[in-house]
């Protein structure tokens, strides 16, 4: 039996507290220390000529450029497909026509407290508006989208993950 004595949290800033975790664990006292942070949003985009919206930005936590799906967090008390149907707006310049939910799951057990929200969006290609600022947006194929994944050029376990979601609902 697990019995939880204590937690205490650490708050590192409004997007990360860390945590750490006293409990009981075969008559043995342990401490486990996570990181608690918003949830994040997954969205594989497609157009209507069966181009995959992925986008190109700086992520200090790796210190380089990284191409991923649109994306974001649930940083407020929005509906998140709303949220999902903005952030593909603004990251992409698409307008979406249809977004769903795929599946929610957790990101890593071992360290982080949250969840990830993976969807699938329709979106119209017309009227192009820009992307973000400091992000790159590219249209390409599936046998494009699986080359950069065998070339290790797009490899965000998150996203991959949502590929894989994708592919085994057959939605695109």
């Amino acid at each position: 039996m697990i019995k939880i004595l204590k937690t205490r949290n650490k708050y590192l800033s409004k997007w990360v507290t860390l945590v750490e975790r006293t409990f009981l664990l075969n008559q043995k006292i342990k401490k486990w220390h996570y990181i608690k942070t918003f949830d994040y949003l997954c969205i594989f985009t497609v157009t209507e000529k069966n181009k995959i919206a992925i986008v190109n930005q700086f992520r200090p936590s790796v210190n380089r450029r990284t191409w991923e799906f649109p994306g974001g967090i649930k940083d407020n008390k929005k509906n998140i497909t709303k949220i999902a149907k903005n952030e593909v707006e603004e990251e992409t310049g698409l307008k979406v026509k249809k977004i769903i939910r795929i599946k929610t799951g957790l990101s890593d057990t071992g360290r982080i407290q949250n969840k990830i929200h993976f969807f699938f969006a329709k979106c119209y290609e017309t009227d192009l508006k820009k992307a973000e600022k400091g992000i790159k947006v590219k249209f390409v194929t599936k046998k494009q989208l699986e080359k950069l994944i065998i070339k290790d050029d797009f490899n965000y376990n998150l996203h991959l993950s949502l590929y894989m979601l994708v592919k085994m609902k057959k939605l695109f």
